[in-house]
């Protein structure tokens, strides 16, 4: 029987050694990607065991059963935990302490749940929503002309923040033969009717999806206050060129309509009063941009914050509304409307606390026109009797925008947390992997290079990188295996596979469904033959769009189709996406109030964004934002392809389950194998379907050397048959293990053949 022995790690930490029962039957279920639930992600395994109430143990849970005890173990926390084999490392992940039996009024024994890293990730994400992620605040920008029409040519913050061509309300179309346009949507460019064509306001903000996993990695981490940091790999999550992920962007649209909400609210301005520096006294605060440190020692400290409004002239009539907001979780702290005056004020009582603490708070002040001000923050230090709270004196610091008291302006701004879709960050990044295939484990492996990280990669290169593994692919367990009792069970019991988005709510989308009865980027795979049974469900929380290259409508060709083949005047180099429903009868149809139409809430939007360059002089797009007409060759065009591609040659990748008709080449590529289950699916789920493929289960003694160094990516042999693993169930105690093993077809080694 092999020793098996669990560290916990306790608040100094160092690991402490459990003591285990000699009895104890210790079962870990490992597994990756589980044929029968290959949606599921972040697989990973819990255990639940029981330790003796021992002398040392009861050290290590600081007699959890008395509630009396002061600072003692806290088992609402999960704690770093190491399981060993025989004095060598098996695995990492975190322990719970769940419960205490007591038999005669005496501790018994600990219930404890051993969770592996993967499942933690869960648990340090919990309910936090894309909103939660304070980095992305970084690329809060004013939104004007300017930004936007340079968002919508190059990006702004190196292209992090982008507006692509996605209306939320006004329908474009082009026509070429209107010198003078009649309606708002025509986007072909001339010098007149200043008020026709692209304004700044038809546009939304998107944010690169990796800057969105930067943010998550920034949050999660020890020093934010979380029990371990969040760092994924870069071996999918990178922007590497010709990476399918590389130019993945997320929609900032929050509601429907303009920014802000629906097109008939009145808009509000904000401004996020930032940059803050001392003018006198410090309080120990250290202060960096929008965030305050101070260190306080016991019970002993108090702070209220003050901020003051002082605004002159005409801006003394101007109402408007302070609000102070966690700058972690989103919440308002405080807020309070104010009426005329020069000078207006908010106090805020910030909590006393006996350790270390982030104060985090960013001050927005909203108007609903433009209100030029010089805020000014009063912290006050109240000095606190320990037992009576009662405040033996104070201490002042005040705070002025750069430290000398600047005055600055709300304007209409995009608060990029304030814009993210609904939608939780573990439902985003499930989503990712959902869509791409993708598969995330733990490294606990001390030799690696990415030791601690989360490794992510699709599914197919998990596999492929097997080789680079301690057993370099594969072990043979001819001789480990228990032959006298095995089961063989067909792979999976559903017929057929639906990949597929949310339910489309935009116009194209809706108009694809209904001439075709096929939702558009979705896809279905069957078992020939099979009729009975379920369909499997692969889901991802996003919405799909179909976008439009724009015809011109002083058209002279026949159709779309003969003009990309043969090339014409008529096709343009525009391509949109339309946030709206409903139907459109004419041209005359581009306004709420002659279209029958209506603008709509999308589910988070992810999409692919591509930089047209090069339009020529004349083809170009109308930009009316700017007093005089103004005609733009570039922009980013909203696709879900990663690149262009021509007419006879595909883009390398789409975000499309299925093959698609391409909406920029409007070339169907039909077989080409560049749609997300033919990239990241088909290879695994083919297999699945394989009349030949069978689920084996079977039972193991294998050796230390296997079980320790064993990776779920590991093939294994058995008489000459290679296996990929499906799942392992090992006890520890009594050294068998039940595998799950599914063959791969067509690969039979000859025994003279090394793996």
């Amino acid at each position: 029987m092999r020793q098996v022995i669990l560290y916990i790690k306790d608040n100094d930490g160092n690991f402490q050694q459990t003591e285990m029962f000699s009895d104890e039957s210790i079962t870990i279920t490992s597994k990756l990607q589980d044929a029968r639930d290959i949606s599921k992600v972040f697989t990973d395994f819990t255990q639940t065991f029981t330790v003796p109430a021992s002398k040392e143990n009861n050290k290590v849970f600081n007699h959890w059963y008395n509630y009396n005890i002061d600072n003692g173990f806290d088992n609402r926390i999960k704690k770093d935990a190491l399981l060993e084999i025989d004095y060598s490392p098996f695995k990492k992940g975190k322990v719970q302490l769940q419960s205490v039996n007591l038999r005669d009024g005496e501790p018994f024994s600990y219930k404890l749940v051993f969770y592996g890293n993967t499942i933690n990730l869960k648990d340090l994400l919990g309910d936090d929503e894309l909103s939660n992620l304070d980095q992305l605040d970084n690329y809060t920008h004013d939104y004007t002309s300017t930004n936007v029409k340079n968002g919508l040519q190059t990006g702004l913050s190196s292209g992090k923040i982008i507006y692509p061509l996605i209306s939320h309300t006004k329908r474009f179309y082009y026509d070429s033969a209107e010198s003078t346009p009649n309606y708002d949507g025509n986007l072909y460019y001339n010098t007149t009717q200043n008020n026709i064509g692209l304004g700044f306001d038809d546009l939304k903000p998107a944010i690169k999806c990796f800057t969105i996993i930067e943010a998550i990695e920034n949050k999660y981490t020890i020093a934010n206050g979380f029990s371990s940091d969040v760092v994924f790999t870069r071996d999918f999550f990178n922007e590497t060129a010709g990476n399918p992920f590389k130019n993945l962007f997320l929609w900032l649209s929050r509601n429907k309509g303009p920014v802000g909400g629906d097109e008939n609210q009145e808009a509000i301005l904000s401004r996020i009063c930032g940059s803050w520096g001392f003018s006198s006294g410090d309080l120990g605060f250290n202060i960096s941009g929008d965030i305050w440190t101070v260190s306080t020692s016991g019970h002993t400290r108090r702070y209220d914050a003050q901020l003051t409004i002082t605004t002159a002239g005409a801006n003394q009539s101007i109402p408007y509304t302070v609000k102070a907001v966690d700058y972690v979780t989103g919440n308002t702290i405080a807020q309070l409307a104010l009426g005329s005056g020069a000078s207006r004020d908010m106090t805020v009582q910030l909590v006393s606390t006996f350790d270390l603490v982030n104060y985090q708070i960013k001050w927005i002040v909203e108007s609903n026109g433009t209100l030029n001000f010089t805020p000014s923050l009063n912290m006050t230090e109240y000095i606190l009797n320990p037992a009576t709270q009662v405040p033996t004196g104070t201490n002042t610091a005040v705070f002025n925008i750069g430290g000398s008291g600047g005055s600055i302006s709300t304007t209409s701004e995009i608060i990029i947390t304030d814009n993210v879709p609904k939608i939780k960050v573990i439902d985003f990044l499930t989503g990712l992997f959902k869509v791409f295939n993708l598969t995330a484990y733990y490294i606990d492996n001390v030799q690696d290079a990415d030791y601690g990280k989360i490794y992510v990669d699709t599914l197919d290169s998990f596999y492929a990188d097997a080789v680079n593994n301690s057993s370099q692919g594969s072990y043979d367990i001819s001789s480990m295996i228990d032959t006298s009792k095995i089961n063989v069970d067909a792979p999976i019991d559903y017929i057929g596979i639906d990949f597929k988005y949310e339910e489309p709510s935009t116009l194209l989308s809706i108009n694809h469904q209904e001439q075709f009865n096929d939702i558009f980027g979705n896809e279905s795979v069957k078992i020939e033959g099979k009729v009975e049974g379920e369909i499997y469900d692969v889901k991802a929380p996003f919405e799909h769009m179909k976008y439009e290259r724009i015809i011109d409508s002083n058209k002279t060709g026949t159709s779309p189709y003969s003009a990309i083949t043969s090339p014409a005047n008529y096709i343009t180099d525009i391509m949109w996406g339309y946030s709206a429903d409903g139907d459109f009868e004419s041209k005359t149809d581009v306004t709420p109030n002659t279209g029958n139409y209506s603008p709509v809430l999308t589910k988070p939007l992810i999409f692919n964004a591509v930089q047209i360059t090069g339009i020529s002089s004349g083809k170009g797009i109308k930009w009316i934002s700017d007093g005089t007409p103004i005609q733009i060759t570039q922009y980013y065009k909203p696709s879900n392809t990663n690149e262009s591609g021509t007419v006879s040659t595909a883009p390398s990748y789409t975000i499309n389950f299925d093959n698609e008709i391409d909406e920029w080449n409007l070339t169907d590529y039909d077989i080409n194998t560049n749609s997300l289950f033919k990239k990241f699916y088909s290879s695994y789920v083919n297999s699945l379907f394989d009349v030949k493929k069978r689920m084996y289960k079977v039972k193991a003694h294998l050796t230390m050397e296997v079980l320790i160094n064993l990776r779920l990516n590991d093939r294994l042999i058995i008489n000459n048959q290679v296996f990929i693993i499906n799942s392992i169930k090992t006890n520890l105690k009594t050294e068998l293990s039940e595998l799950e093993l599914l063959n791969v077809v067509d690969n039979y080694i000859p025994t003279y053949q090394p793996w």
